[in-house]
Order: structure tokens, then sequence, then C-alpha cells
């Protein structure tokens, strides 16, 4: 991969990820709403690590920690947000799985 791609990745995925995150809050659906903010999170996680490469290989720690720092934080905001809907889908299915029951007891 050539260096001005390299170059580009990361200020395109910080982009990303501020747009997709202000659009997820304007959206009226739940689920458009965990999308955008999914793909947000992961844009800013992949864009972090690359800048933390790039900061680190230039000797510049200091601002290499800090986007270390936002990349885990990151990372468990993601992780919370998916274990939130994990939850939430399973809660669907033991209502679902229940209705089921009531309705196959029901035709008996």
């Amino acid at each position: 991969m050539s260096r001005t791609r390299q170059n580009l990745i990361a200020p395109i995925g910080l982009v990303v990820g501020a747009v997709l995150g202000m659009a997820g809050t304007f959206v009226p659906s739940a689920s458009l709403r965990g999308l955008a903010w999914g793909l947000d999170g992961i844009s800013l996680i992949v864009a972090s690590a690359l800048l933390t490469v790039h900061y680190f290989r230039r000797e510049d720690d200091l601002v290499a920690a800090g986007f270390l720092v936002f990349m885990v934080g990151e990372t468990l905001v993601v992780s919370g947000a998916a274990t939130s809907v994990f939850f939430l889908l399973m809660m669907r299915w033991r209502s679902f799985s229940k209705n089921l029951g009531v309705i196959a007891g029901m035709s008996e």
C-alpha cells in the first residue's frame, strides 16, 4: 500500500466517524441509529489505530498515547453498545418464543 493511501485512510475514518455519529443522533429509527453508531465507532477505532502507529513511528509518543487512549475508550463504547443490542435482541426473542408457546398451547 502506498504512503499516500495510508495517509488518507485515517482522516477519512475520522470524518466518516464524525458524520455518522451526528447522523445517528437525529435518526428516529433505533435500528438505523444503532447501525450508524456502530459504523461510527468502527471507523473511529480504525482511524485511531492508524494514527497511533503513525505517531509512534515519528517518535511523538505523547500524541500516540492520546490516540491509543481514545481507541481503547471507543472500543469499550462500541462493545458496550453491542452488548446492550444483544441483550435487547435476547429479550425480544424470549418474548417471541413465549408467545409461540402460548399459541401452540391454544391450538391443542
